[in-house]
């Protein structure tokens, strides 16, 4: 799978973490809502799923992949405009692939319900969605995830910034591993 390199940064932030994605792809400015999935595994999530949705407004799905909440997680979701689908948990891959199947789109964007996406981020992945399409050997994009505990970044430990596949081609994507789920994108 190819990827891109990592040199610009804008970021997705979220209570407890930060995302940023970050390849080299020139920008432009684009206003057309891309064919794009984002897709969000809940449970029990009803505090924050609408600052989520509403975060997620320029993606042209969104997908609630709840696993029984019993907080009212799907009304609320329904509510800020999401489509809701409740599929019983085993594991977070099965999950991810639930929802990958239900995608309606060629592009998709998996992200946590405590993660929000920036307007320059939602810019930025609708403009990398619009130049792949004249590269199909692209199959999907790293985000660099900035983990926070108490408010503040971690910076020493090794696991404050990771890289992760959240942006893919839906057709070239599965996730394996039960725990710590991972993609792999062809």
């Amino acid at each position: 799978w190819v990827l891109r390199s990592w040199r610009d940064r804008r970021l997705l932030s979220g209570r407890g973490r930060r995302l940023a994605v970050d390849y080299g792809l020139p920008m432009s400015a684009s206003s057309s809502p891309p064919s794009l999935t984002a897709v969000v595994i809940t449970r029990n999530e009803a505090h924050q799923i609408a600052a989520c949705v509403a975060a997620l407004r320029f993606a042209s799905h969104v997908l609630i992949v709840d696993s029984g909440s019993e907080d009212g997680t799907g009304e609320a979701a329904s509510a800020a405009g999401a489509e809701v689908a409740v599929h019983p948990f085993t594991d977070y891959a099965t999950q991810r692939n639930f929802g990958l199947a239900r995608a309606r789109t060629e592009w998709l964007l998996m992200i946590d319900a405590d993660e929000r996406v920036s307007p320059a981020l939602a810019t930025e992945i609708r403009d990398a969605i619009e130049r792949a399409k004249a590269q199909p050997e692209v199959g999907g994009f790293r985000l660099l995830r900035r983990n926070h505990f108490m408010g503040r970044p971690l910076t020493r430990s090794g696991s404050g910034k990771e890289r992760l596949v959240r942006l893919m081609r839906r057709d070239r994507a599965k996730y394996v591993n039960a725990v710590h789920e991972t993609p792999v994108v062809e």
